[in-house]
């Protein structure tokens, strides 16, 4: 499961102009460092990391 959230993270992080730079986790949580635009509002992003990824592995 933790390989799938990374390639998700990895994709939504290029949508959003920025990059995935290290991911780590475990069962229950996870850990991101990441590069992002400036310009992007942070809670905007982190919003549609986790509604976006918990979407996808729903699926």
């Amino acid at each position: 499961m933790l390989t799938r959230v990374e390639s998700i993270f990895s994709e939504l992080m290029s949508k959003w102009e920025g990059s995935l730079v290290e991911f780590n986790g475990e069962a229950d949580h996870v850990h991101l460092l990441i590069q992002y635009n400036p310009q992007t509002q942070l809670s905007k992003l982190i919003n549609n990391l986790k509604t976006v990824s918990s979407r996808y592995l729903r699926k």
